[in-house]
């Protein structure tokens, strides 16, 4: 009765509503799936941006698990919103979708990115983005996707512990030891303690050849070191480096009789 009425209707809004009322209809019946997604694309042939004929399909497709009807139809409706909350939350859903249904975290990536161009600060996407591309082994873009997250968190520690990771990425994935020395010196600008930098700091500027670096490293590790054991390794790495690259032979002896005391007089 509803459709023959909404056949009638010669104003397209009007028709569309009420055509939208048969889809909820049944819709609502559960078991008349088949003729609502109908009802709806009716309304979507007069009108194909209607955001509630959309939905509704949204709806059914995501209650019958049909992956490719929603993934298109989420689509659709990403080129009907106009506010970036719904922008967002639609890439968001598309990603999610790529990623766990499809199995296409490449593509996934590629909608999390226009996330992040419409909200820099959105964390579940850089989040996202950090954890597909670690997945991927794409070190250059989880490490760009790091330093975006720094810049937008204003959380202290966490910007230290990103950047931990991403001197962890320069050092291990890349061997960029010069960016991964930036890194963890941008670590020590937010805590002049951090005991994860001052540990790397040292060997990352014996690889490059800075001796004298990190001899001045070692030296504030060993201010801040209390285990007994890695003090007496940093007397020990500091006299070998005096020895071998500065040729300071008297304090080489006496970062060796440093590690020696310290060890109770062990061999070392």
């Amino acid at each position: 009765m509803l459709e023959l009425k909404a056949t009638a209707i010669e104003d397209p809004a009007e028709a569309a509503d009420v055509r939208l009322k048969i889809a909820g209809l049944d819709e609502e019946r559960l078991a008349e799936d088949k003729a609502s997604e109908g009802a709806y694309r009716r309304v979507l042939e007069a009108d194909s941006q209607n955001l509630a004929a959309l939905k509704g399909l949204e709806r059914l497709f995501l209650r019958s698990e049909r992956w490719q009807d929603l993934l298109d139809i989420l689509e659709a409706q990403l080129g009907v919103v106009t506010s970036e909350r719904e922008q967002t939350v639609l890439l968001m859903r598309i990603a999610k979708l790529l990623e766990e249904q499809f199995l296409k975290p490449d593509k996934a990536c590629e909608r999390l990115e226009q996330l992040v161009e419409i909200d820099p600060k959105n964390v579940e996407a850089l989040d996202g983005l950090e954890r597909l591309y670690r997945q991927q082994q794409r070190w250059h873009d989880l490490i760009s996707t790091l330093q975006r997250h720094v810049a937008a968190t204003p959380d202290r520690q966490q910007k230290v512990d990103l950047l931990g990771q991403i001197g962890g990425s320069y050092t291990t994935e890349l061997d960029d030891s010069e960016r991964a020395v930036e890194a963890y010196l941008g670590i020590l600008e937010l805590d002049e303690d951090n005991l994860v930098a001052l540990d790397a700091l040292p060997r990352l500027y014996e690889k490059t050849g800075d001796y004298a670096k990190s001899l001045e490293m070692m030296g504030r590790l060993a201010r801040r070191q209390e285990e007994p054991q890695a003090q007496v390794d940093l007397q020990y790495r500091m006299g070998r480096i005096l020895d071998q690259h500065i040729e300071d032979r008297d304090g080489a002896v006496e970062r060796y009789q440093n590690a020696i005391d310290l060890s109770g007089g062990a061999h070392l």
